[in-house]
């Protein structure tokens, strides 16, 4: 199912704002996978069982050296080419593959 072309939902993609990082530019601190991750499990579950209100068509931005979250409208980008009206990237891609970690 390809839910991220479907009008209903009007998804936005880190495509429609940035270019990601690569793994040596980004680093994260230990925790934010954990954070982020389970903000996101939240809104799966919002979504799948259509209650509360959810992020879809926001950015939610977190600073967890101030501990402040910021909620951004955001606009889908037509051009994206991951979620826009003529799509070029269609498959999932693994970051894990392209930037291994060396073993310790």
């Amino acid at each position: 199912m390809e839910h991220h072309r479907q009008d209903k939902w009007r998804i936005i993609t880190v495509d429609c704002i940035l270019t990601p990082p690569t793994c040596q530019e980004a680093g994260v601190l230990g925790v934010l996978p954990g954070i982020i991750g389970t903000i996101q499990a939240a809104e799966t579950i919002k979504i799948i069982l259509e209650i509360g209100r959810s992020l879809l068509g926001k950015v939610l931005i977190y600073d967890a050296l101030e501990m402040e979250f910021l909620e951004v409208r955001w606009k889908r980008d037509p051009g994206c080419p991951v979620c826009g009206d003529h799509p070029a990237i269609t498959e999932l891609f693994s970051y894990g593959l392209a930037c291994p970690a060396p073993l310790p």
